[in-house]
């Protein structure tokens, strides 16, 4: 069973397709059929085991009738509460799995229930013995609601909820704990990861740390972390654009996913990692494909100072009182001055300054269009603003998730797609209300250490305001 959510699905998977039939013909059912009407996609009609009613001219059978009649038809199921007894009904009735879909809006409803249902988890998780001071997390869930609602497929969306679950859990444990409690990738995940792409290069690459650092080459080589499946990733000849290029490990391996056809420019601010850089593009034999730039990134020309670190000076960042100038361009100018055709594809790992690099590229973006890898997890804001700022040069872009290690390497990949469908956001007054539930929560727990009556009973406030979000009917759901 596949998932379609908007209008661009509904184009992507039943364009050009005849005998479509809507499973279910409540609100849902209705919803997708103006879509559908929308986008021009022919319905042949409706069916439901417990309604015969009219919309639209649409007549709704029974639905065994049209499998025995329609065994190769498309069925969309259009229900919340019963799709998978649908799904089920159908394949008991021997349609194909290929031939059956569901109808998955984005619904608002789902936030509020999302958030009170992490927050009971977290008040039964919580050590109330050894609390971390409260963060500006929970005055941001509506922020974070804005991300989780741009997820484009369900795989997104599910390792969204994981992240967004450790992260709360910061403020109601130790780190260590929230790992334990609240894994972003199960034990079963890193054991299946292919490492065959792992000896082709760390083998072979000079890193500036000696070892080989496990953390930057697991994520780029064996994670591919910088791919999102075929969806989101470097091709034959694609121009790239690599803004933190390091010492060249995920210029290595774009270059290696391209076939030696296309092009790489790779920034990398710091003379020390840079030299790194060259040297490992001249040992690859990579220098006509791969061009390196000794420069930062940002959203004006100059010289600006940077904080380096020693132990880590692939974590360097733009600092005022920082020891180290460096010099910055923007990708608009540097693609203007190159007379560059196009461009395919940017990465961005920049510690931060991926806002400012991107709001550089404005042109580029609206002019190419290129599909993008951008780092989040720098900065908390970066989880809204990265696709607020993309989204303002060019609306119809879907984003996709990866998160490549414990707290961070958490990568926003983004599409362009010819026309893209939002979804409706939560309203802004229940995200505060939520948020100072949280505060309440976190406050309670805090200063009544040991009054568990008390702590019991705001547990059983929150499941009563739970089960009421539960039942909240909004415009497009059940």
């Amino acid at each position: 069973m596949r998932f379609i959510a908007n209008k661009f699905d509904i184009k992507k998977y039943l364009s050009n397709k005849q005998n479509i039939f809507i499973y279910g013909v409540g609100e849902y059912g209705k919803y997708f059929f103006e879509l559908c009407k929308f986008c021009q996609i022919d319905i042949v009609a409706f069916i439901d085991n417990y309604s015969n009613e009219i919309y639209e001219s649409k007549k709704t059978f029974y639905p065994k009738d049209i499998f025995e009649k329609f065994p190769d038809a498309l069925y969309v199921i259009a229900s919340k509460a019963f799709r998978q007894m649908m799904f089920e009904d159908c394949t008991a009735n021997g349609i194909s799995e290929d031939n059956i879909f569901a109808f998955l809006p984005y619904n608002p409803a789902d936030n509020k229930i999302f958030l009170l249902e992490t927050l009971k988890v977290l008040i039964d998780k919580a050590d109330i013995y050894n609390m971390p001071p409260l963060s500006k997390r929970f005055d941001n869930l509506g922020n974070y609601m804005y991300s989780r609602s741009l997820m484009a497929d369900k795989e997104s969306r599910d390792l969204y909820d994981r992240l967004l679950r450790l992260l709360f859990a910061l403020d109601f444990m130790p780190g260590e704990k929230a790992l334990a409690l609240f894994k972003v990738h199960d034990d079963e995940y890193w054991t299946n990861i292919k490492e065959e792409n792992y000896t082709y290069i760390t083998d072979k690459l000079e890193s500036y740390n000696l070892p080989i650092d496990e953390k930057i080459f697991n994520e780029t080589f064996v994670l591919d972390g910088y791919s999102y499946s075929d969806i989101c990733c470097v091709v034959s000849d694609d121009i790239v654009v690599d803004c933190g290029a390091y010492i060249g490990d995920t210029a290595l391996y774009f270059y290696k996913k391209m076939n030696n056809r296309g092009r790489i420019y790779c920034f990398e601010p710091f003379s020390k990692t840079f030299l790194k850089l060259k040297n490992n593009i001249k040992f690859f034999n990579a220098e006509d494909k791969i061009i390196p730039i000794n420069k930062g990134l940002s959203n004006v020309e100059g010289k600006f100072k940077f904080t380096t670190f020693a132990s880590n000076i692939g974590a360097s960042r733009i600092d005022p009182n920082g020891e180290t100038e460096v010099e910055i361009t923007t990708i608009d100018i540097f693609a203007q001055q190159e007379n560059l055709p196009k461009v395919d594809f940017i990465k961005m790992d920049i510690e931060g300054a991926e806002c400012d690099a991107l709001r550089g590229a404005e042109n580029v973006i609206k002019k190419y269009r290129p599909k993008m890898a951008i780092c989040i997890y720098h900065k908390m804001d970066d989880h809204w603003n990265v696709p607020k700022i993309i989204l303002s040069f060019d609306p119809n872009y879907k984003f996709y998730l990866k998160h490549n290690w414990e707290f961070t390497e958490t990568v926003l990949f983004c599409v362009p797609v010819k026309e893209h469908m939002r979804p409706r956001l939560s309203n802004p007054g229940e995200m505060e209300i939520i948020g100072e539930l949280y505060k309440s929560a976190h406050s309670q727990l805090s200063r009544n250490k040991a009054l568990f009556a008390s702590i019991l009973q705001f547990r059983e406030s929150v499941t009563m305001i739970f089960n009421e979000a539960e039942n909240v009917v909004v415009e497009g759901s059940e």
